[in-house]
Parts: C-alpha cells; structure tokens; sequence
C-alpha cells in the first residue's frame, strides 16, 4: 500500500498542504494542432545546461518564476510570451475527468541530444482563491534518449495513475478550478522544451517502432556497401533520416532507408550517427549506429602479378633441377 506524503506549498503567500502523488509515463503521442499556438502550452522553458520553470495561480492572476515553484523546482527560465506560460482552466482544457488529463513534454533540442526531466509537479488551483488542492509529481527522474529537431505537437505524455486520478477527481467538478506546471531538465542544450496539457481523446498514442538491423556490417573502401533499415509496428510506408552524426564520404542514407554507396579513399575509421525512422502518422523511432570503415585492400598492378608468378616458377623449376642433381 502506497502512503501519501504531505508537502507544504506557498504560492502568492498562501500556505496549504497537499497531497503529493505519481504521474507516470505512457507512451510517445501525436496530438491535433501544431506549433506553440495549436496547443494549450502551459509552460516553456529554455536555458542551457539546466532549465527549469513554474508557472501557479493565485486567485486573481497568474505567478511566473521562482515564487510559483514548489520545493525541487528553482524556476527562472520560463518564456513568456504570447501562449508559452500560463495557467489554465479545466473549461479551457475540456477535461471533466482527471482520468483523461494528459501533459505532453515537447522536448525541442538541437541536434535531438538526450535530455532528462528531473521533475514534474502537476498542481490544480482552486480558481477562486488560488489555492493549491491536489499535487502530482515524478517519483524519478526520466531521461528521453532522443528529443525532436523541430517545434511541433509530438512529445512524452505523462498522466495520473488510477489511485491519484480518482483522488483527484473531485477537483474536476468545477471547470474554473486551474492548471499549473512545474518542471526541471538537465543536459538540455539550448532548445526550447514546452509542456502542454491536453484531454486523451484528442491525442493519438503512438505505437512502439522497432528499427532494424540492430548493427551494421563494416564496409571497406573502394568497396561497394549496401545495407536495408527497416522499421516495424507503425503505419507504414516509413521514412528515414539521418538525425544526428556523419556518414562517411561516398554513402548516403535514401529515404526508404537503403544505406549505400562506396565508401571514399580516405574515410576509412568509425562513424557513429542516428537514424530516425517516421511513420505516415508522424510517429518516429530513433536507432544509433556504429559503422567502420576498414581501409582499401592493396591490389597489385597486373604486371607485378606476372613478374611474381614468372619468379616463382623459375624458383621451383630450380628447386627441381637441384634435387634431380643430389
């Protein structure tokens, strides 16, 4: 059995002690709407190599930074322009259930570098007086292995599990009542991260997409090289791209996810890169890969070839008469 720890939280002067239960991970999602506007963000961070934010409700407006943070979450690199941090309301939402509360985590890193989110506190406010009437957070800090390239509606959803969903429920009886983020990432490079609040029934989950093979065969220069990715269990046909890392000189990634070419005199050594596999949903799975490049094989002009071959047969022929002498 599961116990509730009490943690106290101060916004806007206001002291309450809450509930303080799990949101749990599920899988990638794909949701309606695009960009920061199609969207009800919540709260956007960025900073580099850390990044953290809040944003609460104290009854009459919204409280931005540091002083909206619950313990953990320092706050201080929220954006806050038109529709990046604000509170919203459960009629904005048009969650009536808290079962059906999703927060996607777009993560938006340059280069799509691993990034992890160290903490994230939901808080729902009561719309009148700002009070903080449920808190939900990340037992353990989650590390994404890859994140997108490009700002959008994808991302890693997180809910409430049963337990927490029907604790929290009554809070959703009153559609004034607030929503409010908190969040911390490390090793964030520079990208803007957004989270977004949305009901399940406009989202679609994802499915798991494997990438194959699990290796690559080594490759030699001068020599020809052809090896098929494939992907599995999303909607094909899928499409690839080379996410991250260089190929060496003379192959090319085709978008069917053919790898080939010849490898170039003078790229012999070890490439590592990313290749990201997108199903006509907008789905992806990312694969690493290690490909070495072994160098050219010495080949002997033709002329040479004959010489030696002329040599040996004069060597044996001489091994011969010496023998039939003894």
């Amino acid at each position: 059995m599961r116990r509730l720890a009490s943690a106290l939280i101060v916004v806007a002067g206001l002291s309450v002690d809450v509930a303080d239960a799990n949101l749990i991970q599920t899988t990638p999602v794909l949701s309606s709407g695009s960009g920061i506007g199609g969207v009800n963000t919540v709260l956007t961070v960025q900073s580099t190599p850390t990044e953290s934010g809040c944003v609460a409700w104290n009854g009459a407006a919204d409280v931005i930074g540091a002083a909206a943070c619950p313990p953990g979450v320092p706050g201080g690199n929220e954006s806050t322009g038109a529709s990046q941090t604000q509170t919203r309301t459960l009629a904005q939402l048009a969650i009536a259930n808290a079962a059906g509360l999703r927060i996607v985590v777009n993560t938006n890193e340059p280069g799509g570098n691993p990034i992890t989110l160290t903490q994230l506190v939901l808080r729902i406010y009561d719309g009148a007086t700002g009070a903080v009437l449920f808190t939900s957070s990340l037992s353990a800090p989650i590390t994404f292995t890859f994140t997108n390239t490009g700002g959008g509606t994808s991302g890693f959803v997180f809910l409430m599990d049963a337990a927490d969903a029907a604790a929290a429920q009554g809070f959703f009886a009153n559609p004034a009542n607030r929503i409010g983020l908190a969040a911390s990432f490390s090793d964030a490079a520079g990208g803007g991260e957004t989270l977004y609040v949305v009901n399940a029934g406009v989202i679609t989950l994802c499915p798991v997409i494997t990438t194959a093979p699990a290796s690559l065969p080594n490759g030699t220069v001068g020599v020809p090289y052809s090896q098929q990715i494939t992907a599995s269990g999303g909607a094909a046909p899928f499409t690839f791209t080379l996410v991250s890392g260089a190929l060496p000189g003379g192959l090319a990634l085709g978008p069917s996810g053919l790898l080939a070419g010849v490898p170039a005199a003078g790229t012999e050594g070890t490439y590592t890169f990313r290749v990201r596999a997108t199903d006509t949903s907008g789905c992806t799975s990312d694969r690493d890969y290690v490909l070495i490049i072994a160098a050219a094989v010495p080949v002997l002009p033709p002329g040479l070839l004959l010489v030696m071959a002329l040599l040996l047969l004069a060597a044996g022929a001489l091994m011969m008469r010496r023998r039939g002498v003894a």
